[in-house]
């Protein structure tokens, strides 16, 4: 019979001993790879944690001041973490009935991918061809290799005899399943060839992942200036502020700190100064979305994204009350905008349609342009009045055709 597993019975068991060992071989000095800013151990305990793991057992040589003050930071977080150099250590801190869940070392995993495998509840390894391609990947037999992932009744530890010092874990545990014929799930070649599973054992694979994933995040804005203008330069910066921790603390923090600029230079009624810091604020808070990315991210942080859109909401309706003058009514016409933009992110549109409706910042650059030219109360009508009929034709085309494809 198989074994139904739950959630409260989960455990992780990820690897972190070639790191270690290099590391104290070289007396720290080898500069560990990192993907988007972060290490891959980091980043397969993220995944695994949006996917419902909280429990996590990590295999070392040796524990580096590194990799606990990593773990110090996750416990921090609520996650718990253990380490474990042998059999032994293993079988302290599991039970028999547990599931326990192996990434092995070096290896990345998208979080769709991790979120399939785990949906799971029988024992499995996954598995991929034995292509050349695929050569980075451990060999099981003649036709089939590993691709880094299994998910086995913790059982097997207990059936497990000790292992001499230099022996792998993560490899004995994934030799031990095979003995036992687990099931070999067999994954599709294209989420190697879509990076969506990868071996990163170098940096020269770290940098082709580290451009993917900039690729995949700058497209998911459907925004004119951001694809146009903000991407590029999304592109150009990430990198050298994943090199630096202090850099990617300010650019998750920027975002914010404009948006308050914005804010009190529309209370003292400085509107020009008030919509160039919100275009600032737009820019470094899509930055910051490359940078960090949901995909990745531990949490939003203190300052959730509904905090920041409400202080630009707001300090719109100030510099709307400012720039009001005897028989125009811009407040309104400042909420209608807002209503309308809110409204366009809730809607089936074309592409076209979403490139003009869900940039917030081409919508500051018109009401700039406005105030430059002195028609604030006629540009914001007129922005209002776009706004709508672009709304309404792309909604109309959209269900256009949807009933043609019926």
């Amino acid at each position: 019979m198989p074994v139904i597993f739950h959630q409260d019975n989960l455990v992780a068991l990820l690897s972190a001993a070639d790191a270690t060992a290099e590391q104290s071989s070289t007396l720290n000095t080898s500069e560990p790879i990192r993907v988007a800013g972060s290490s891959l151990l980091e980043i397969q305990l993220m995944a695994l944690r949006r996917a419902g793991c909280s429990f996590f057992i990590i295999e070392v040589d040796h524990v580096s001041g590194a990799l606990l003050a990593m773990v110090d930071r996750f416990r921090r977080d609520g996650l718990s973490l253990e380490f474990a150099r042998n059999t032994n250590d293993l079988r302290e801190l599991v039970q028999p009935g547990m599931r326990l869940i192996i990434q092995a070392e070096d290896h990345f995993y998208s979080d769709e991918i991790i979120a399939d495998l785990m949906a799971h509840k029988t024992a499995f390894l996954a598995t991929i061809d034995s292509r050349e391609e695929n050569t980075d990947f451990e060999r099981i037999d003649l036709n089939t290799r590993w691709a880094g992932f299994a998910s086995v009744n913790a059982e097997v530890i207990f059936k497990m005899k000790e292992l001499p010092d230099d022996w792998s874990l993560v490899s004995s545990l994934l030799r031990q399943a095979v003995q036992e014929k687990s099931e070999f799930l067999m994954l599709p070649q294209v989420h190697l060839q879509n990076k969506a599973i990868a071996k990163i054992d170098n940096k020269a694979k770290a940098s082709e992942l580290n451009n993917h994933i900039l690729n995949l995040r700058t497209k998911k804005s459907s925004g004119w200036i951001e694809k146009v203008f903000y991407a590029p330069l999304a592109k150009f910066l990430a990198p050298k502020i994943w090199s630096n921790p202090s850099l990617s603390s300010l650019s998750r923090y920027s975002g914010f700190i404009f948006a308050l600029i914005c804010l009190a230079s529309a209370f003292l009624d400085l509107p020009i100064l008030a919509l160039c810091s919100a275009l600032i604020g737009l820019f470094c808070k899509y930055l910051d979305s490359v940078v960090q990315g949901n995909d990745f991210a531990l949490k939003n942080g203190i300052w959730p994204d509904g905090i920041f859109w409400l202080i630009l909401c707001t300090s719109g309706l100030v510099v709307a009350y400012s720039l009001s003058n005897y028989g125009s009514d811009p407040i309104s016409f400042m909420a209608v905008m807002i209503g309308l933009a809110i409204l366009g992110r809730n809607l089936t549109l074309p592409d076209w349609c979403k490139a003009w409706i869900l940039s917030p910042s081409l919508i500051v650059i018109c009401l700039i342009l406005a105030v430059l030219m002195s028609v604030f109360s006629t540009g914001i009508k007129v922005l209002v009045l776009a706004q709508l009929l672009v709304l309404i034709a792309g909604r109309h085309l959209s269900e256009r055709k949807h009933v043609n494809n019926d």
